[in-house]
Protein backbone atom coordinates (compact mmCIF):
# COMPACT_ATOMS: atom_id res chain seq x y z
CA UNK A 1 0.00 0.00 0.00
CA UNK A 2 1.59 3.46 -0.87
CA UNK A 3 2.13 5.52 2.02
CA UNK A 4 2.05 8.77 0.18
CA UNK A 5 -0.72 8.85 -2.52
CA UNK A 6 0.24 12.80 -3.58
CA UNK A 7 3.92 11.80 -4.48
CA UNK A 8 3.08 8.33 -5.81
CA UNK A 9 0.56 10.41 -8.53
CA UNK A 10 3.37 13.20 -9.40
CA UNK A 11 6.03 10.43 -9.67
CA UNK A 12 3.53 8.34 -12.36
CA UNK A 13 2.32 11.20 -14.48
CA UNK A 14 5.95 12.13 -15.09
CA UNK A 15 6.73 8.82 -15.75
CA UNK A 16 4.29 8.50 -18.35
CA UNK A 17 5.41 11.92 -19.75
CA UNK A 18 9.23 10.50 -20.33
CA UNK A 19 8.02 7.37 -21.66
CA UNK A 20 5.62 9.22 -24.15
CA UNK A 21 2.58 6.99 -22.81
CA UNK A 22 -1.03 8.62 -23.93
CA UNK A 23 -2.87 7.95 -20.55
CA UNK A 24 -2.14 6.59 -17.34
CA UNK A 25 -4.48 4.12 -15.98
CA UNK A 26 -4.83 2.55 -12.74
CA UNK A 27 -4.36 5.67 -9.86
CA UNK A 28 -6.33 5.37 -6.81
CA UNK A 29 -8.98 7.99 -6.24
CA UNK A 30 -8.28 10.35 -3.56
CA UNK A 31 -10.14 14.18 -3.53
CA UNK A 32 -7.10 15.62 -2.51
CA UNK A 33 -5.35 14.17 -5.77
CA UNK A 34 -8.09 15.35 -7.92
CA UNK A 35 -7.60 19.01 -6.91
CA UNK A 36 -3.89 18.62 -7.75
CA UNK A 37 -5.11 17.08 -11.04
CA UNK A 38 -7.37 20.20 -11.67
CA UNK A 39 -4.69 22.46 -11.37
CA UNK A 40 -2.91 20.27 -14.03
CA UNK A 41 -5.56 20.67 -16.29
CA UNK A 42 -6.10 24.29 -15.99
CA UNK A 43 -2.31 25.36 -16.36
CA UNK A 44 -2.15 23.31 -19.65
CA UNK A 45 0.14 20.20 -18.00
CA UNK A 46 -2.38 17.35 -18.87
CA UNK A 47 -5.08 17.26 -21.43
CA UNK A 48 -7.75 15.87 -19.04
CA UNK A 49 -9.03 12.83 -16.15
CA UNK A 50 -11.76 10.94 -15.46
CA UNK A 51 -12.92 8.89 -12.33
CA UNK A 52 -13.52 5.45 -13.16
CA UNK A 53 -15.15 2.94 -11.08
CA UNK A 54 -13.42 -0.93 -11.11
CA UNK A 55 -14.84 -3.70 -8.52
CA UNK A 56 -15.92 -0.76 -5.94
CA UNK A 57 -13.19 1.36 -5.92
CA UNK A 58 -12.38 4.34 -7.60
CA UNK A 59 -9.62 5.31 -9.73
CA UNK A 60 -8.12 8.08 -12.33
CA UNK A 61 -7.68 7.51 -15.91
CA UNK A 62 -5.28 10.44 -16.78
CA UNK A 63 -5.13 11.85 -20.81
CA UNK A 64 -1.56 13.18 -21.13
CA UNK A 65 -0.71 16.19 -23.17
CA UNK A 66 2.38 16.43 -25.72
CA UNK A 67 3.36 19.09 -28.31
CA UNK A 68 4.64 18.62 -31.77
CA UNK A 69 6.84 15.71 -32.28
CA UNK A 70 5.20 14.06 -29.40
CA UNK A 71 7.47 16.30 -27.22
CA UNK A 72 6.40 16.07 -23.62
CA UNK A 73 4.56 18.89 -22.30
CA UNK A 74 5.77 17.77 -18.39
CA UNK A 75 9.81 18.04 -18.51
CA UNK A 76 9.66 17.49 -14.75
CA UNK A 77 8.17 17.28 -11.64
CA UNK A 78 9.76 18.05 -8.17
CA UNK A 79 8.23 17.04 -5.34
CA UNK A 80 9.03 19.85 -2.53
CA UNK A 81 6.91 18.92 0.48
CA UNK A 82 6.69 15.25 1.71
CA UNK A 83 5.48 13.85 4.66
CA UNK A 84 8.18 13.82 7.39
CA UNK A 85 8.90 17.84 5.82
CA UNK A 86 6.25 20.70 5.00
CA UNK A 87 7.42 23.30 3.09
CA UNK A 88 5.57 26.65 3.52
CA UNK A 89 5.31 30.11 2.02
CA UNK A 90 3.40 33.22 3.00
CA UNK A 91 1.94 35.12 0.05
CA UNK A 92 4.66 37.05 -0.77
CA UNK A 93 7.65 34.34 -0.79
CA UNK A 94 5.49 32.06 -3.34
CA UNK A 95 8.54 31.05 -5.60
CA UNK A 96 8.31 31.23 -9.24
CA UNK A 97 9.37 27.89 -11.29
CA UNK A 98 11.80 28.17 -14.18
CA UNK A 99 11.75 31.74 -13.73
CA UNK A 100 7.77 31.62 -14.51
CA UNK A 101 8.00 29.10 -17.31
CA UNK A 102 7.05 25.92 -14.82
CA UNK A 103 4.41 26.22 -11.90
CA UNK A 104 4.30 25.38 -7.92
CA UNK A 105 1.23 23.71 -6.42
CA UNK A 106 0.20 24.70 -3.61
CA UNK A 107 -2.57 23.87 -0.81
CA UNK A 108 -3.91 26.78 1.07
CA UNK A 109 -6.94 28.27 2.80
CA UNK A 110 -8.83 28.63 -0.15
CA UNK A 111 -7.93 24.87 -1.94
CA UNK A 112 -4.83 23.83 -4.37
CA UNK A 113 -4.27 26.37 -6.47
CA UNK A 114 -1.22 26.98 -8.91
CA UNK A 115 1.56 29.75 -8.09
CA UNK A 116 0.07 32.46 -9.69
CA UNK A 117 -3.50 31.36 -8.77
CA UNK A 118 -2.18 31.97 -5.35
CA UNK A 119 -0.65 35.44 -5.85
CA UNK A 120 -4.03 36.52 -7.59
CA UNK A 121 -5.80 35.66 -4.41
CA UNK A 122 -2.95 36.86 -2.13
CA UNK A 123 -2.65 33.33 -0.09
CA UNK A 124 0.38 31.43 0.65
CA UNK A 125 0.25 27.85 1.60
CA UNK A 126 2.11 24.59 1.68
CA UNK A 127 4.19 24.01 -1.59
CA UNK A 128 3.72 20.61 -2.60
CA UNK A 129 5.68 20.25 -5.96
CA UNK A 130 7.16 22.34 -9.21
CA UNK A 131 6.25 21.11 -12.45
CA UNK A 132 8.30 22.25 -15.66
Amino acid sequence: MVQDTISDLLVRIKNASHARLDSVEGVPYGKYQEEILKVLVREGYIKGYEVVEKENRKYFSIQMKFGPGKQPVINEVRLISVPSRRIYARKGEIPKVMNGLGIAILTTSVGVLSDAEARQKGVGGQILCYVW
